[in-house]
């Protein structure tokens, strides 16, 4: 099963940016789909690996601001991550028209 999150990678590079926020409904369903909601640790996925609650891999943490002590600490601290994809929706997530909603998110 592919991940949502590598659809995210693939779509911002087909949409520009819009001022959006993610609801915490919606972060629940993402983090549902990758990982059970439970902090997984890192599997080896597609060139690299990903890590925790949304399988966030380290280019995704750095384009999202870093947050947090370190790339796997975070992504294995939920908050730590939430606040990751919320920041990384935030800058990526297009102006172009684009629904600010969990399926544009997802």
């Amino acid at each position: 099963m592919q991940h949502l999150l590598r659809f995210i990678v693939i779509l911002t590079t087909v949409l520009t940016f819009c001022e959006a926020t993610i609801s915490s409904a919606c972060l629940r369903c993402i983090c549902n789909v990758e990982s059970g909601c439970r902090p997984i640790g890192c599997r080896y996925d597609v060139y690299s690996y990903s890590c925790g609650y949304f399988q966030i891999k380290e280019e995704y943490w750095e384009d999202c601001g870093r947050p947090g002590t370190s790339y796997k600490g975070c992504a294995n601290d939920y908050t730590c991550a939430s606040n990751c994809v919320r920041a990384y929706m935030k800058r990526y997530i297009g102006g172009s028209g684009c629904p600010a909603n969990c399926e544009s998110y997802a």
